[in-house]
């Protein structure tokens, strides 16, 4: 379940109510984890079928569109942002990704699912 923070940004919660991973740092980098490769993000990073970022992962996950979500910066936090026209959406955290929205990615640790793809998302001080 999710509650606006101090904020007003959305913040994970566990069952338990209380989240207990670390605020993710301002101007941080983004470093995504699957297959047990390591990847850079950047501002504009696309996820999907057709992009160049972690290709040899993406094109082979069959449903993933070609644009399925865009990772981005504003004012030195990072976001994901899923299109209104992709049909089936990463969960962040356990909770589906509401399409046309950016989704705050406000802790330094964050996982990203879609059907039987798991994506770990690492923000850590540049």
């Amino acid at each position: 379940m999710s509650s606006p923070g101090a904020s007003g940004l959305q913040t994970s919660s566990s069952g338990s109510g209380i989240d207990n991973r670390p605020p993710a740092p301002k101007n941080a980098e983004l470093e995504m984890v699957v297959e047990g490769r390591s990847f850079l993000c950047r501002d504009g990073t696309i996820i999907g079928a057709e992009s160049n970022f972690a290709s040899e992962v993406f094109q082979h996950v069959h449903g993933l569109e070609s644009r399925h979500a865009l990772l981005g910066i504003e004012d030195g936090y990072w976001f994901i942002l899923t299109p209104r026209n992709v049909k089936h959406p990463f969960r962040l955290d356990g909770t589906s990704l509401p399409r046309g929205q950016r989704r705050p990615l406000d802790r330094v640790r964050h996982h990203v699912e879609f059907d039987s793809l798991r994506l770990g998302l690492r923000l850590r001080p540049k």
